[in-house]
C-alpha cells in the first residue's frame, strides 16, 4: 500500500503572483512507482475543484499577464494527496497551511526639491532654500506608505537628519553636494534600500 509522506508547499515564503508547487515522498513497500496520485486545491478552507495537478498557477491565466493573480498576500493555501501506485489508493494526507506573504514594497524616481515656496528656489537654489526628499511610491498588495527609512548625507558624510524628509536651510552651505537614501516601508515590510541621485 502506497504512502505519502511530508507534503508541503513550496515556495516558502510565498507572495502576490507566485506559482505553488505541491511536494510530498512517495513511499511504496512494493517499490511499485508513484501513478495516479490525486491532488485536491484549499483556498481559505474551500476546495478548488478545478486545480487538481501539483501545481497552482500564480496568474489566473498564465497566458494573459493582464489577467491578474490567483494567488494573493493574506490568502491560506493547503492541498491533500491521496498516493495510489497504478494499483492501490494509500490514506490522503494534507500539508499545512501557507499563507501568502506580504511582498516589500519599491520606491522610484528619487529627488531633492526646494523645501522653501520661494519660486526663486526653482531656478536659482541657494543656502535659504532648504532640502526636501520626494520619491514615487509602488506596492503590488495595495499597501499603502508606512514609515519609510531615510537618511541624509552631506559630501558623502552622514547628516543628523535619519528619518526626516527635510533639511532646514540653516544646515545648508555653499558647494556642498547633499543627496538621501530611502527604504520604503509598507508597514510590514521594507524595501530596497536606494539612493537620490
Amino acid at each position: 500500500r502506497p504512502n505519502a509522506m511530508l507534503p508541503r508547499i513550496l515556495p516558502s515564503p510565498a507572495r502576490r503572483g507566485d506559482d505553488l508547487l505541491a511536494t510530498w515522498s512517495f513511499v511504496d513497500a512494493e517499490n511499485d512507482p508513484e501513478s495516479g496520485s490525486r491532488v485536491q486545491w484549499f483556498l481559505d478552507g474551500v476546495e478548488q475543484p478545478s486545480l487538481t495537478g501539483p501545481t497552482v498557477p500564480g496568474l489566473l491565466d498564465p497566458s494573459d499577464p493582464e489577467a491578474g493573480p490567483r494567488t494573493l498576500k493574506g490568502q491560506r493555501w493547503k492541498f491533500t494527496v491521496t498516493p495510489r501506485d497504478g494499483f492501490q489508493w494509500g490514506p490522503p494526507v494534507t500539508s499545512a497551511e501557507l499563507v501568502i506573504a506580504n511582498t516589500p514594497p519599491s520606491a522610484f524616481a528619487l529627488r531633492i526639491v526646494p523645501l522653501s515656496p520661494d519660486p526663486a528656489c526653482l531656478t536659482l537654489w541657494s543656502t535659504a532654500c532648504g532640502l526636501k526628499a520626494e520619491w514615487s511610491y509602488s506596492d503590488v498588495d495595495g499597501d499603502p506608505q508606512g514609515v519609510p527609512e531615510i537618511r541624509w548625507y552631506r559630501d558623502n558624510a552622514p547628516q543628523p537628519f535619519d528619518g526626516s524628509t527635510v533639511v532646514p536651510a540653516s544646515a545648508t552651505r555653499r558647494e556642498e553636494r547633499w543627496h538621501f537614501t530611502v527604504a520604503p516601508s509598507d508597514g510590514e515590510d521594507l524595501g530596497a534600500l536606494l539612493t537620490s541621485p
